[in-house]
Protein backbone atom coordinates (compact mmCIF):
# COMPACT_ATOMS: atom_id res chain seq x y z
CA UNK A 1 0.00 0.00 0.00
CA UNK A 2 1.75 3.45 -1.50
CA UNK A 3 0.92 6.29 0.68
CA UNK A 4 -0.78 8.97 -1.61
CA UNK A 5 1.00 12.15 -2.73
CA UNK A 6 -0.62 15.11 -1.75
CA UNK A 7 0.02 17.97 0.71
CA UNK A 8 -1.76 17.06 3.54
CA UNK A 9 0.35 13.39 3.38
CA UNK A 10 3.32 15.78 3.19
CA UNK A 11 2.41 18.42 5.99
CA UNK A 12 1.79 15.44 8.32
CA UNK A 13 5.15 13.44 7.34
CA UNK A 14 6.72 16.92 8.20
CA UNK A 15 5.13 17.28 11.07
CA UNK A 16 6.59 13.52 12.45
CA UNK A 17 9.62 14.75 11.53
CA UNK A 18 9.70 17.59 13.49
CA UNK A 19 7.96 15.93 16.92
CA UNK A 20 11.31 13.65 16.56
CA UNK A 21 13.74 16.38 16.26
CA UNK A 22 14.77 15.86 12.69
CA UNK A 23 14.51 18.54 10.24
CA UNK A 24 11.45 18.96 8.23
CA UNK A 25 11.81 20.02 4.36
CA UNK A 26 12.48 23.63 4.76
CA UNK A 27 9.46 25.75 3.50
CA UNK A 28 9.42 26.47 -0.13
CA UNK A 29 11.56 23.77 -0.77
CA UNK A 30 11.77 21.35 -3.64
CA UNK A 31 9.73 18.49 -3.76
CA UNK A 32 12.96 16.39 -4.11
CA UNK A 33 14.88 18.37 -1.20
CA UNK A 34 17.33 16.08 0.54
CA UNK A 35 19.67 17.16 3.69
CA UNK A 36 23.36 16.38 3.23
CA UNK A 37 24.26 12.89 4.92
CA UNK A 38 22.88 11.75 7.98
CA UNK A 39 24.94 12.91 11.18
CA UNK A 40 24.90 11.67 14.68
CA UNK A 41 22.19 14.18 15.34
CA UNK A 42 19.80 12.41 12.66
CA UNK A 43 20.13 8.48 13.45
CA UNK A 44 17.57 7.16 15.25
CA UNK A 45 17.28 4.63 17.65
CA UNK A 46 14.07 4.13 18.89
CA UNK A 47 11.19 3.80 16.50
CA UNK A 48 7.32 3.06 18.04
CA UNK A 49 5.02 1.72 16.06
CA UNK A 50 1.10 0.97 17.79
CA UNK A 51 -1.87 2.76 18.67
CA UNK A 52 -3.76 5.71 21.33
CA UNK A 53 -1.48 3.94 23.99
CA UNK A 54 1.06 4.97 21.75
CA UNK A 55 0.44 7.87 20.79
CA UNK A 56 -2.00 10.58 22.67
CA UNK A 57 -1.48 13.94 22.13
CA UNK A 58 -0.72 16.10 24.41
CA UNK A 59 -0.05 13.42 27.02
CA UNK A 60 3.53 11.79 26.06
CA UNK A 61 2.88 8.43 26.69
CA UNK A 62 5.04 5.67 28.03
CA UNK A 63 6.91 4.05 24.51
CA UNK A 64 7.73 8.20 24.20
CA UNK A 65 9.01 8.24 27.84
CA UNK A 66 10.88 5.05 27.59
CA UNK A 67 12.97 6.85 24.83
CA UNK A 68 13.28 9.52 26.33
CA UNK A 69 14.67 8.25 29.45
CA UNK A 70 17.02 5.81 27.39
CA UNK A 71 18.27 9.31 25.75
CA UNK A 72 17.63 7.80 22.34
CA UNK A 73 16.41 9.77 19.20
CA UNK A 74 13.00 8.36 18.36
CA UNK A 75 10.45 8.38 15.59
CA UNK A 76 6.70 7.38 16.59
CA UNK A 77 4.65 6.44 13.68
CA UNK A 78 1.87 4.96 16.19
CA UNK A 79 -1.80 5.96 14.69
CA UNK A 80 -4.34 6.49 17.53
CA UNK A 81 -7.43 4.05 16.83
CA UNK A 82 -5.63 1.61 14.84
CA UNK A 83 -5.14 -1.74 14.96
CA UNK A 84 -3.00 -4.50 13.58
CA UNK A 85 -3.46 -4.46 10.47
CA UNK A 86 -2.23 -0.96 9.95
CA UNK A 87 1.07 -1.52 10.61
CA UNK A 88 2.41 -2.20 7.19
CA UNK A 89 0.95 1.36 6.54
CA UNK A 90 2.87 2.66 9.28
CA UNK A 91 6.05 0.99 7.98
CA UNK A 92 5.14 3.38 4.89
CA UNK A 93 4.88 5.95 7.14
CA UNK A 94 8.86 5.46 8.60
CA UNK A 95 10.21 5.10 5.42
CA UNK A 96 8.75 8.19 3.89
CA UNK A 97 9.76 10.28 7.16
CA UNK A 98 13.17 8.82 6.93
CA UNK A 99 13.58 9.53 3.47
CA UNK A 100 12.17 13.28 3.71
CA UNK A 101 14.29 14.20 6.69
CA UNK A 102 17.34 12.63 5.69
CA UNK A 103 17.43 10.72 8.74
CA UNK A 104 18.78 6.98 9.44
CA UNK A 105 18.43 3.93 11.70
CA UNK A 106 21.15 3.13 13.92
CA UNK A 107 22.22 -0.27 13.21
CA UNK A 108 20.93 -1.69 16.66
CA UNK A 109 18.13 0.69 16.51
CA UNK A 110 15.35 -0.75 18.99
CA UNK A 111 10.85 -1.28 17.22
CA UNK A 112 8.71 -0.84 19.87
CA UNK A 113 5.63 -2.80 18.61
CA UNK A 114 2.12 -2.08 20.40
CA UNK A 115 -0.99 -3.39 18.87
CA UNK A 116 -3.61 -5.53 19.59
CA UNK A 117 -5.87 -4.25 22.12
CA UNK A 118 -8.20 -2.67 19.38
CA UNK A 119 -8.62 -5.86 17.91
CA UNK A 120 -9.87 -7.42 20.53
CA UNK A 121 -12.38 -4.38 21.77
CA UNK A 122 -13.61 -3.94 17.87
CA UNK A 123 -14.57 -7.87 17.82
CA UNK A 124 -18.35 -8.17 17.99
CA UNK A 125 -19.78 -9.36 21.27
CA UNK A 126 -20.62 -12.58 20.33
CA UNK A 127 -16.58 -13.22 19.37
CA UNK A 128 -15.90 -11.30 22.82
CA UNK A 129 -18.22 -14.00 24.84
CA UNK A 130 -16.77 -16.96 22.65
CA UNK A 131 -13.32 -15.80 23.32
CA UNK A 132 -14.10 -15.51 27.05
CA UNK A 133 -15.79 -18.76 27.55
CA UNK A 134 -12.81 -20.37 25.04
CA UNK A 135 -10.18 -18.58 27.21
CA UNK A 136 -11.78 -20.34 30.47
CA UNK A 137 -12.12 -24.23 28.59
CA UNK A 138 -8.27 -23.53 27.88
CA UNK A 139 -7.67 -23.59 31.60
CA UNK A 140 -10.00 -26.17 32.55
CA UNK A 141 -9.09 -28.73 29.66
CA UNK A 142 -5.95 -30.14 27.56
CA UNK A 143 -7.34 -30.03 23.79
CA UNK A 144 -4.40 -28.29 22.44
CA UNK A 145 -7.55 -27.08 19.19
CA UNK A 146 -8.52 -24.67 22.22
CA UNK A 147 -5.91 -22.05 22.00
CA UNK A 148 -6.08 -22.01 18.48
CA UNK A 149 -9.52 -20.89 18.77
CA UNK A 150 -8.64 -17.00 19.24
CA UNK A 151 -8.59 -15.76 15.64
CA UNK A 152 -8.35 -11.97 16.70
CA UNK A 153 -4.65 -13.17 19.10
CA UNK A 154 -4.02 -15.03 15.57
CA UNK A 155 -4.38 -12.49 13.46
CA UNK A 156 -2.75 -9.86 15.87
CA UNK A 157 0.77 -12.21 15.87
CA UNK A 158 0.49 -12.79 12.02
CA UNK A 159 0.77 -9.14 11.29
CA UNK A 160 2.93 -8.30 13.51
CA UNK A 161 5.56 -11.44 12.53
CA UNK A 162 5.08 -9.60 8.71
CA UNK A 163 6.15 -6.32 10.31
CA UNK A 164 8.90 -7.94 11.47
CA UNK A 165 9.77 -9.27 8.74
CA UNK A 166 9.63 -6.38 6.23
CA UNK A 167 11.97 -4.01 8.88
CA UNK A 168 14.70 -7.04 8.53
CA UNK A 169 14.74 -5.81 4.87
CA UNK A 170 16.30 -2.71 3.50
CA UNK A 171 16.02 0.06 3.79
CA UNK A 172 15.67 -0.13 7.26
CA UNK A 173 17.55 -3.20 8.39
CA UNK A 174 16.07 -3.50 12.46
CA UNK A 175 17.28 -6.17 14.15
CA UNK A 176 15.87 -5.28 17.75
CA UNK A 177 12.20 -5.81 18.60
CA UNK A 178 10.68 -5.22 21.57
CA UNK A 179 6.78 -6.70 21.50
CA UNK A 180 4.33 -5.16 24.25
CA UNK A 181 1.37 -7.32 25.45
CA UNK A 182 -2.25 -6.48 25.26
CA UNK A 183 -3.13 -3.56 27.94
CA UNK A 184 -5.82 -5.00 28.48
CA UNK A 185 -6.58 -6.01 31.97
CA UNK A 186 -9.14 -5.73 35.04
CA UNK A 187 -7.89 -2.85 36.15
CA UNK A 188 -8.74 -1.13 32.96
CA UNK A 189 -12.34 0.43 33.37
CA UNK A 190 -13.51 -0.50 30.04
CA UNK A 191 -12.44 -3.82 30.73
CA UNK A 192 -13.80 -3.98 34.39
CA UNK A 193 -17.31 -2.71 32.97
CA UNK A 194 -17.43 -4.92 29.87
CA UNK A 195 -17.29 -8.02 32.87
CA UNK A 196 -19.71 -6.93 34.87
CA UNK A 197 -22.00 -6.92 31.72
CA UNK A 198 -21.10 -10.66 30.22
CA UNK A 199 -20.57 -12.17 34.12
CA UNK A 200 -22.61 -10.26 36.90
CA UNK A 201 -21.04 -8.37 39.68
CA UNK A 202 -20.61 -11.09 42.06
CA UNK A 203 -17.60 -11.70 43.76
CA UNK A 204 -17.20 -15.13 42.42
CA UNK A 205 -18.24 -14.19 38.64
CA UNK A 206 -15.32 -11.18 39.09
CA UNK A 207 -12.88 -13.68 39.99
CA UNK A 208 -13.62 -15.52 36.66
CA UNK A 209 -13.58 -12.47 34.98
CA UNK A 210 -10.19 -11.74 35.75
CA UNK A 211 -8.41 -15.04 35.72
CA UNK A 212 -10.18 -15.15 31.53
CA UNK A 213 -8.72 -11.42 31.08
CA UNK A 214 -5.07 -12.55 32.58
CA UNK A 215 -5.53 -15.81 30.57
CA UNK A 216 -6.10 -14.16 27.36
CA UNK A 217 -3.23 -11.98 27.53
CA UNK A 218 -0.90 -14.96 28.64
CA UNK A 219 -2.04 -16.79 25.16
CA UNK A 220 -1.31 -13.46 23.79
CA UNK A 221 2.30 -13.30 25.40
CA UNK A 222 2.96 -17.18 23.71
CA UNK A 223 2.19 -15.96 20.46
CA UNK A 224 4.32 -12.85 20.66
CA UNK A 225 7.39 -15.18 21.85
CA UNK A 226 6.73 -17.83 18.87
CA UNK A 227 7.15 -14.56 16.88
CA UNK A 228 10.52 -13.80 19.09
CA UNK A 229 11.42 -17.00 18.46
CA UNK A 230 11.11 -17.03 14.66
CA UNK A 231 13.00 -14.15 14.61
CA UNK A 232 15.80 -13.94 17.25
CA UNK A 233 18.74 -15.72 17.54
CA UNK A 234 21.83 -14.08 15.74
CA UNK A 235 20.02 -11.75 13.70
CA UNK A 236 19.03 -9.86 16.69
CA UNK A 237 17.42 -9.48 19.85
CA UNK A 238 13.22 -10.06 20.29
CA UNK A 239 11.73 -9.54 23.97
CA UNK A 240 8.67 -9.58 24.65
CA UNK A 241 7.21 -7.36 27.59
CA UNK A 242 3.80 -7.86 29.72
CA UNK A 243 2.48 -4.74 29.93
CA UNK A 244 -1.22 -5.77 31.52
CA UNK A 245 0.49 -7.64 34.53
CA UNK A 246 3.00 -3.98 34.95
CA UNK A 247 -0.72 -1.68 34.73
CA UNK A 248 -2.36 -4.21 37.64
CA UNK A 249 0.37 -3.49 39.80
CA UNK A 250 0.39 0.11 39.24
CA UNK A 251 -3.28 0.67 39.75
CA UNK A 252 -3.23 -2.07 42.72
CA UNK A 253 -0.59 0.41 44.10
CA UNK A 254 -2.37 3.49 43.55
CA UNK A 255 -5.40 1.39 45.08
CA UNK A 256 -3.44 0.50 48.40
CA UNK A 257 -2.40 4.29 49.21
CA UNK A 258 -5.29 5.71 48.54
CA UNK A 259 -7.20 2.97 51.40
CA UNK A 260 -3.97 3.65 53.62
CA UNK A 261 -4.59 7.55 53.03
CA UNK A 262 -8.21 6.93 54.06
CA UNK A 263 -7.96 4.77 57.09
CA UNK A 264 -9.05 1.45 55.08
CA UNK A 265 -6.35 -0.66 55.71
CA UNK A 266 -7.05 -4.02 54.37
CA UNK A 267 -8.99 -3.12 51.36
CA UNK A 268 -6.50 -2.75 48.87
CA UNK A 269 -7.27 -5.81 47.47
CA UNK A 270 -4.90 -8.63 49.11
CA UNK A 271 -2.83 -10.60 47.48
CA UNK A 272 -4.55 -10.98 43.92
CA UNK A 273 -1.71 -8.43 42.41
CA UNK A 274 -0.10 -9.69 39.61
CA UNK A 275 3.28 -8.45 40.93
CA UNK A 276 3.48 -9.81 44.27
CA UNK A 277 2.93 -8.45 47.46
CA UNK A 278 6.79 -7.43 47.28
CA UNK A 279 6.13 -5.22 44.18
CA UNK A 280 3.17 -3.68 45.92
CA UNK A 281 4.74 -2.77 49.24
CA UNK A 282 7.63 -1.02 47.50
CA UNK A 283 5.21 0.65 44.86
CA UNK A 284 3.35 2.14 47.97
CA UNK A 285 6.36 3.19 49.48
CA UNK A 286 6.88 5.26 46.62
CA UNK A 287 3.60 6.59 46.49
CA UNK A 288 3.48 7.65 49.86
CA UNK A 289 6.21 10.38 48.97
CA UNK A 290 3.84 11.85 45.83
CA UNK A 291 3.52 15.19 45.34
CA UNK A 292 0.21 16.33 47.46
CA UNK A 293 -0.59 18.16 43.81
CA UNK A 294 -0.35 14.67 42.17
CA UNK A 295 -2.87 12.52 44.60
CA UNK A 296 -6.46 12.18 44.31
CA UNK A 297 -9.59 10.69 46.57
CA UNK A 298 -10.46 8.34 43.45
CA UNK A 299 -6.95 6.62 42.21
CA UNK A 300 -9.22 6.16 38.81
CA UNK A 301 -9.29 9.94 38.19
CA UNK A 302 -5.52 9.83 38.66
CA UNK A 303 -4.72 7.13 36.82
CA UNK A 304 -7.42 6.91 33.94
CA UNK A 305 -7.67 9.94 31.83
CA UNK A 306 -11.20 7.84 30.53
CA UNK A 307 -12.25 4.79 30.13
CA UNK A 308 -9.45 3.25 27.81
CA UNK A 309 -6.71 5.14 28.02
CA UNK A 310 -4.22 6.29 30.96
CA UNK A 311 -3.90 9.56 32.40
CA UNK A 312 0.55 11.16 32.30
CA UNK A 313 0.79 10.09 35.59
CA UNK A 314 0.09 6.34 34.71
CA UNK A 315 1.99 6.49 31.20
CA UNK A 316 4.89 7.88 33.49
CA UNK A 317 4.69 5.51 35.76
CA UNK A 318 4.01 2.22 33.31
CA UNK A 319 7.30 4.03 31.50
CA UNK A 320 9.68 2.94 34.31
CA UNK A 321 8.07 -0.30 35.05
CA UNK A 322 8.52 -0.95 31.39
CA UNK A 323 12.38 0.16 31.16
CA UNK A 324 12.99 -1.74 34.18
CA UNK A 325 11.31 -5.23 32.49
CA UNK A 326 13.44 -4.36 29.38
CA UNK A 327 16.37 -4.39 31.44
CA UNK A 328 16.03 -7.37 32.97
CA UNK A 329 15.26 -9.10 29.86
CA UNK A 330 18.14 -8.20 28.23
CA UNK A 331 20.07 -9.13 31.03
CA UNK A 332 18.30 -12.31 31.28
CA UNK A 333 19.17 -13.09 27.67
CA UNK A 334 22.70 -12.33 27.85
CA UNK A 335 22.46 -9.11 25.76
CA UNK A 336 24.32 -6.32 26.61
CA UNK A 337 27.17 -5.77 28.59
CA UNK A 338 27.56 -4.81 32.38
CA UNK A 339 28.16 -1.06 31.30
CA UNK A 340 25.34 -0.91 29.07
CA UNK A 341 22.78 -2.12 32.28
CA UNK A 342 24.56 0.16 34.42
CA UNK A 343 23.85 3.04 31.90
CA UNK A 344 20.19 1.66 31.56
CA UNK A 345 19.46 1.95 34.99
CA UNK A 346 21.26 5.37 35.37
CA UNK A 347 18.91 7.09 33.42
CA UNK A 348 15.91 5.91 35.75
CA UNK A 349 15.21 9.02 37.92
CA UNK A 350 16.63 8.85 40.90
CA UNK A 351 14.72 8.64 44.82
CA UNK A 352 16.48 9.00 48.35
CA UNK A 353 18.99 6.33 48.60
CA UNK A 354 18.37 6.38 52.63
CA UNK A 355 15.32 4.81 51.89
CA UNK A 356 15.12 1.57 53.70
CA UNK A 357 16.19 -0.13 50.33
CA UNK A 358 13.42 0.67 48.22
CA UNK A 359 15.59 2.53 45.50
CA UNK A 360 14.77 -0.14 42.80
CA UNK A 361 12.41 0.44 39.49
CA UNK A 362 9.28 -1.30 40.69
CA UNK A 363 9.41 1.43 43.75
CA UNK A 364 9.54 4.07 41.55
CA UNK A 365 6.06 2.73 39.92
CA UNK A 366 4.14 5.66 41.13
Amino acid sequence: MELPQNAAVNNFLDDLSARSGLNPRPPGGADDYRLQPADESRVVRLVIFGDSWCRCDPIRTWPELFGDHMGWRTINVALPGSHSGTLEMQARLLEAVLERSGATLHPDAWVIVHTGGNDVLRAGPNDLIFAVLRTLCCCCCCVPGCSNAHWMLDDVADNIRELATKLREPPFGVRNLLLVGLPLCIKMPVVSKYLDFLLGVSPLLRHVGRFAVRRLNTLHLQRLRSVGSQLGGTQGSVITLDEAGAIETIVEAAEAKAASEGGASGASGGGNGVGGADARTEAEAALRDEDDSESSDDPADALWLDMLHPTQRNHSALSLAMLAKFKQAREKAGHGSASDTREMMDRLPKTDASSDGSDTPSARLI
